[in-house]
Formats: C-alpha cells, structure tokens, sequence
C-alpha cells in the first residue's frame, strides 16, 4: 500500500474562493509532474459559500491510484499532513454557516505536520491564538497581508503561488519545488510567479509548537447519534403542557 497525503485551505467564503481553488488545483497538478494521481474538491457543506463565511478545500494526492481510491472512500479527511490558513484571524477558531460550534483551526493536523498560514504576526501570537494539540505540530508563517478579492474579481498578489512554495519546503514527499515552478509556468505563463515560489521556498522558516503551547479552552463537542438512535424523519418534541423548556446544558 502507498502513502496517502492530505491538504486542507482554510478560507473566507467568497472573498478567498478563487485563492483556495487556485491553491488545491496547484498541489494536485504538482503532484502529477511527479507520477503521483491526486483530486481536490471543495467541502460540500459549505456549499453555497456566505461572504466571509469560513469555508474549506482539500486536495487528495497518493502515490498509486488504490491508496487513492481507499483516502477518497471517506465524506473528507479526518488528519492532514498540511493545514492551510489565508486568513490569521482564523487561528483563535473556526466556525462555517452548517458547523456546530468553534472548532481548532489546527483541528486536522497529524502529529508531526505543519499548519501554513499568510500573516505578519509572530509565532508565538500565533501559536497562542490556537487551541492546543495533544501532539506538537509545526507552524509555518508565509509573510504577507491575508489576500481578499470577490467573487468575480481576483487579487493576483501572488498569494497563491507563495504557498505553493512553502509545501515544497515542508513537504518535499509531495512535491519538489521544480514541479511547482513547471506547473506554474504551464498554468500561469508567468516567470514572475515562479520565482516568487522559489522565494518563498527559500526564506520560509518553521515553528514547533508544543502541546503547553496556545489557547487551553476545550473545544466545542458534540455527540453524534447512532444509526439506532436516529428518528424517522425530522421531528422536533413539543414542549410539555404546562412545563418550560429545558436548558440544553444544565437539563434544569
């Protein structure tokens, strides 16, 4: 059995769609320059996206077509080898419009992986912003104002293809950053953006984070019912005759 990556983007809706499609389309492409088969989709409940609304693309890569095949058999992932954030106030937590709750924006990453985010911040801000990890993980910080366009509008400032680089530095297993750059130049036709890749590639630095690190609030959960336990259709109960609703939390 082959190995099986997984990259998420985390993103506004809307405002960053076209940046997060360019970002997963790109490491699939990538991938491919390499002999390795991939496919990127964006999260289905997200789906239609609200302005700024958080929303979330993935992009699937393996090293055969099986291993491919099994990682796509799951609705998404549940680990990924990379976290993507474009936006840095996104790391005290996210909250899309069919969630339940604020969820860790480093809800996702393995042990030993890498959360990207664009920001000018300093890793330690960061690292405090997000709700700790059992496990250290390993943050990596694209320098850069968080890139906000439309819908039908794109800032082209390079946002995309800096990223890109920044995989190639903390994920050479998925791709090199020769392949970035000849995906670059076959799909953007521009030498410009390569080099902004191979920048970015040079200049990235990394940050462990270790598990005393960052906010200690427990995060929102929530139990999901059995099969069993589900009702047909979808019913809410009435209240009582005579009685008041019960508060969720504390049952009184």
């Amino acid at each position: 059995m082959g190995r099986l990556f997984a990259v998420e983007i985390v993103y506004r809706g809307i405002f960053q769609k076209t940046l997060a499609k360019n970002i997963s389309r790109a490491i699939v492409l990538a991938a491919h320059k390499e002999g390795k088969p991939g496919i990127s989709f964006g999260r289905y409940g997200d789906s239609p996206e609200r302005n700024g609304i958080p929303a979330k693309a993935f992009a699937i890569v393996a090293t055969d077509d099986i291993t491919l095949e099994e990682g796509m058999a799951k609705y998404e992932p549940q680990e990924v080898d990379i976290s993507i954030c474009v936006d840095d106030t996104l790391f005290k937590g996210v909250e899309s419009w069919a969630w339940y709750g604020l969820q860790p924006i480093n809800k996702l990453v393995k042990p030993g992986g890498t959360l990207i985010v664009t920001s000018f911040e300093s890793p330690e801000v960061l690292a405090d912003m997000a709700h700790r990890k059992a496990a250290p993980y390993n943050l990596a910080i694209v320098k850069g104002t968080p890139s906000f366009s439309g819908l039908w509008v794109y800032k082209d400032d390079h946002s995309d293809v800096r990223i890109l680089g920044a995989i190639a530095k903390v994920l050479p297993e998925l791709f090199s950053l020769a392949s970035v750059q000849e995906t670059i130049r076959d799909e953007w036709h521009d030498e410009l953006k390569a080099s902004s890749a191979q920048r970015s590639f040079e200049r990235l630095q990394t940050y462990t984070v270790q598990p005393t690190q960052g906010n200690p609030e427990e995060p929102y959960k929530f139990t999901m019912p059995k099969w069993t336990e589900m009702r047909e259709g979808i019913a809410i109960p009435a209240i009582p005759v005579g009685h008041k609703i019960a508060d969720p939390i504390t049952g009184k």
